[in-house]
């Protein structure tokens, strides 16, 4: 696991894992499923949206009014300016102090609040979640790739967009502190990090 800070998402494992949860929607989605999708990658993995979505911008503005015109507006921006439009960063402070600065993307409400999207957005909660549910609790070594699914969780949370039940997070937090305690060495550096995790377990379960 390559690492260089602290943060959720300041190794390769948490930020491979990341992207094997946050993908851009098929190109023939849905109208509304497709606007949220392109949201959803815009705010949390806005590089692939650059790279890869200019197309998916582009079908979805084709759908018209079939979207509202918030959400129209939005996909303009993106249609005319794509890196431009990418380059602004959304993340609370709080969520940051958990999660560092790595795929922090605009949050376009307009097309993440599209009538009738929220099953997008629990469809990557609940892929999180899962992650969470079975996270490795045998040492952080194996297991801090993990907690990736922790800060995309924190920012659903943070945004007022999903939310899971207490005991679930007291699970997650058990699953923690198990691989937490069997792991003895490098401390210095381990103590930071689960600080960090603890701190974004308390947002979640504080919201």
């Amino acid at each position: 696991m390559g690492t260089w800070d602290d943060g959720l998402y300041d190794n390769d494992s948490a930020l491979d894992l990341v992207g094997g949860l946050v993908k851009l929607p098929a190109i023939d989605a849905p109208p509304v499923a497709l606007a949220v999708g392109i949201g959803l990658v815009a705010w949390l993995q806005p590089v692939v949206l650059k790279l890869r979505g200019a197309d998916h911008v582009a079908a979805a503005l084709a759908h018209g009014e079939a979207l509202p015109a918030d959400a129209r507006e939005v996909l303009a921006g993106l249609a005319r300016d794509l890196e431009g439009a990418l380059k602004g960063r959304s993340r609370s402070e709080a969520a940051e102090a958990v999660i560092g600065g790595y795929n922090d993307g605009p949050r376009f409400d307009a097309l993440l609040r599209v009538p009738g999207g929220q099953a997008s957005i629990d469809a990557l909660a609940e892929r999180a979640a899962a992650v969470l549910d079975r996270a490795d609790d045998g040492d952080l070594y194996e297991g801090a790739g993990d907690y990736g699914a922790l800060g995309l969780v924190v920012e659903l949370v943070d945004a007022g967009l999903w939310k899971p039940t207490p005991e679930r997070v007291v699970a997650w937090q058990g699953r923690f502190d198990r691989a937490d305690a069997g792991t003895p060495d490098e401390r210095g550096f381990w103590d930071r990090y689960a600080a960090r995790v603890r701190q974004g377990f308390e947002l979640v379960l504080r919201a």
